[in-house]
């Protein structure tokens, strides 16, 4: 059976003997005997190593990737792009000297993330990536409400990320159209490899529970909350309707970044790209949110649950831009 095992298999097995697991756990995650293991670890001890190898590897960095076979998922939501708030490439800045610094900062930031991100896999765009017309408050706080250039808005910030494949999600019809749907309009645009309300995505056989809307929470220590009950919902399906059993679940809607995990799964809600200042967050919203983005450096071998577990990354920025002035009398 020895001779079966890939050098990458071996690679693994000595990388989570050294993390410190017990031989005997790492022995059953793999299949193999637990002298094999004892073996392995041997081996791995006290060895010189050569150039390339996985000690000489800063984990995350692009060599790592090219040796381990690793995929990066970057997964991002909520642009509103179109909103005074939202993410705005340069050429649709508004004039206003306020958010004009805002949109400056937060596009400059984005780009410079997606930039040391490179290369990216895939991408998801997890939902709301245009901010629609804005019926509620009579357009004001909009940069435009000609759908036409906030589909084009979106689609520039898309095209930054260089990504291999984008998998879209729809949002929630009142920004992204009741009658015409304009985040399929951005998917053409950017040759989307899917679009859909609810999507699964396989990387390396991690399976991406993908959708936008998840309830939010009114208290801090219950954020987590309405993900693990999406998960639950999750074993339902996959117990009587033959779903995708999902690794990692990804929500968003809720522009705030919260964490949760169980045996063998993980998933957040996701940091939004439209930055503070809407009307309706002021006014009728009490909880922080956050700006950003998740990243995943999946592995292509080992233990499901190790393949992206220890290099899932929350990139959370505070823009100077948005702090609050406070009024002196």
């Amino acid at each position: 059976m020895a001779s079966l095992i890939t050098n990458e298999t071996k690679a693994a097995i000595i990388e989570a003997v050294q993390s410190g697991r017990s031989r005997r756990q790492v022995a059953a995650d793999y299949g193999v005997a637990v002298t094999t293991v004892c073996r392995y670890a041997r081996q791995g001890q006290g060895s010189p190593s050569t150039p390339g190898s996985a000690s000489d590897i800063a984990p995350g960095s692009v060599q790592a990737k090219l040796a381990g076979k690793m995929k990066r998922v970057v997964v991002i939501s909520d642009l509103h792009c179109g909103h005074l708030a939202g993410l705005t490439p340069p050429q649709y800045r508004s004039r206003e000297l306020k958010w004009e610094r805002r949109e400056a900062e937060a596009w400059e930031v984005y780009c410079q993330l997606m930039r040391g991100l490179q290369p990216i896999e895939c991408l998801i765009v997890n939902g709301d990536l245009v901010d629609g017309q804005g019926e509620r408050s009579g357009g004001r706080e909009l940069l435009t409400t000609d759908m036409n250039k906030q589909v084009d808005m979106a689609a520039a910030c898309i095209m930054v990320a260089k990504a291999g494949k984008v998998v879209i999600t729809r949002g929630t019809p009142y920004h992204t159209g009741k009658h015409n749907n304009w985040e399929d309009m951005v998917a053409d645009k950017v040759g989307a490899y899917k679009i859909g309300n609810h999507e699964w995505v396989d990387v390396n056989a991690v399976i991406f529970d993908c959708k936008h809307k998840v309830p939010s929470s009114t208290v801090k220590h219950g954020r987590g909350t309405p993900v693990a009950k999406e998960k639950g919902w999750n074993d339902e399906w996959v117990r009587h309707h033959d779903h995708p059993d999902a690794h990692v679940l990804i929500r968003s809607h809720v522009h705030y970044f919260a964490g949760v995990e169980g045996v063998n799964w993980w998933g957040c809600t996701t940091p939004a790209l439209q930055g503070y200042g809407s009307a309706y967050g002021e006014q009728q919203c009490s909880g922080t949110i956050d700006w950003g983005m998740v990243s995943f450096d999946v592995k292509a071998s080992g233990p499901i649950h190790d393949r992206f577990y220890n290099s899932k990354y929350k990139h959370i920025i505070t823009l100077a831009s948005q702090k609050i002035e406070v009024v002196k009398v």
